[in-house]
């Protein structure tokens, strides 16, 4: 290839050589062309060896590319090859999750179900507990109320005055003033039962049995209270009556007639459904006991300390009931600062042994007696009982004794330490009401 392209270049040096010979060039000048033609012909020799070694050094790297080629080929096949089978990874991991979501939600929702069943299933066993604590404090109401009236109910065949020899000596009152017990003749009231046939002595109690002088409405801490040694000496008719809506349906003179003494003690069973409103409640009795029982001598029980209430809640209502007492003057209020939290059994019932308290403080108020037992250091509120001559009435109120019969007068027991009473006047104090003897 070297020779074809001396061989091309010389016919162009041929062919200038005539053009070079019509021109007049001397030796020298054409020696100096001569030996630039041989340089030029030595240089293109060099250069098409290293052109020759050029294309050999191509020719040698061609492998080198194709096999850098094959090997980009290569890694970029295996690359796409794991980049789809971590993509075909990814998409069943994601399917598997999609799965694992469906039923997690599944889950979710039977639990959701579950929940709303349980709930279902506490609120109906909620409402059967509720439904059954109904249900006991009926029963309990009634399982009271039968113990207090079934015991007395068989003694009706027998008089009064067949009834007091068999007391003991000691029950027995020296004067007067200790003549109240809380007898109650439970047969004589519609709210208590009739005579059951394991009865077969009792007898259905006399109209004349029916007129008491003393009727005491109460709870179920009056379930012992032993009213034919309060008040022996007198009719005494002791009723069932544990909230104040059944004292307003006890107040009328169909049911007690006309006592001259009324003893009240309820509203500790209002406190959970009335909260404070059971002041309100107690003002209502007192309104009506005063208004169709004019002439009575009506005593008001505070309510009793509670383990289950706030002292406060009951100190704020018998401070309201305090008030309302004094407003109506035939209504006295009887206080009971000894009966505090540890009088009690459970959270509302007293102890058998402290019943004689509370009914002393009963006694005391309905006989217009001055307390003896020194206050105990209770969470009971302090206001000492109310005396008739701290609260004059409107107008003064004047007892009605009962025709043919008259109050005997007998001197105060030295144990009472009874302290002289000054003279006073009608509009000064209430007047006590007289207690006419029995027959």
């Amino acid at each position: 290839m070297s020779e074809g392209t001396s061989s091309t270049s010389l016919p162009t040096i041929v062919e200038d050589t005539p053009q070079e010979e019509s021109d007049p060039l001397s030796a020298k000048q054409a020696q100096a062309l001569l030996t630039t033609m041989a340089a030029m012909r030595d240089q293109f020799t060099k250069l098409e060896g290293e052109v020759v070694l050029l294309r050999e050094s191509v020719s040698k790297q061609q492998p080198d590319i194709h096999t850098l080629e094959d090997l980009l080929t290569k890694v970029r096949t295996e690359q796409d090859s794991s980049l789809a089978t971590q993509l075909k990874e990814v998409q069943q991991e994601r399917d598997g999750l999609k799965r694992e979501l469906a039923d997690l939600a599944k889950e979710v929702r039977e639990l959701q179900k579950d929940r709303q069943s349980s709930n279902n299933e506490l609120t109906t066993l909620r409402e059967e507990l509720q439904e059954r604590k109904r249900i006991e404090n009926r029963l309990q109401e009634q399982l009271d109320h039968h113990s207090m009236t079934c015991p007395h109910t068989a003694e009706e065949p027998t008089s009064t005055s067949q009834a007091s020899p068999a007391l003991p000596a000691a029950c027995l009152p020296t004067s007067p003033q200790n003549s109240l017990p809380l007898t109650a003749t439970p047969a004589q009231t519609s709210h208590t039962p009739a005579p059951t046939p394991t009865s077969p002595n009792s007898t259905p109690s006399s109209p004349e049995e029916t007129l008491a002088e003393i009727v005491l409405l109460m709870d179920s801490n009056g379930k012992f209270v032993q009213e034919n040694k309060l008040f022996p000496r007198h009719k005494t008719r002791k009723v069932w009556c544990p909230t104040t809506q059944s004292a307003m349906a006890l107040l009328d003179k169909a049911q007690l007639r006309s006592p001259s003494h009324i003893i009240i003690h309820t509203g500790s069973n209002d406190l959970h459904a009335q909260q404070e409103r059971v002041a309100t409640s107690l003002r209502g009795v007192i309104e009506k006991a005063s208004a169709i029982f004019p002439n009575s001598w009506i005593v008001v029980s505070t309510l009793l300390q509670r383990k289950d209430f706030h002292p406060a809640t009951i100190q704020r209502i018998n401070a309201s009931l305090s008030r309302d007492c004094d407003l109506r003057p035939n209504v006295h209020l009887a206080h009971h600062p000894t009966l505090d939290l540890d009088c009690l059994y459970d959270h509302v019932h007293l102890y058998r042994e402290t019943v004689p308290i509370l009914a002393k403080t009963l006694k005391d108020v309905a006989l217009n007696r001055i307390p003896t037992s020194p206050p105990r250091n209770s969470g009971a509120i302090s206001t000492p009982p109310r005396s008739p001559r701290q609260h004059p009435g409107p107008a003064p109120w004047t007892p009605q004794p009962r025709p043919q019969h008259h109050q005997p007068q007998c001197p105060p027991h030295p144990a009472q330490h009874r302290p002289p009473q000054p003279s006073f006047r009608p509009t000064q104090m209430k007047q006590l009401a007289q207690l006419p003897p029995t027959k």
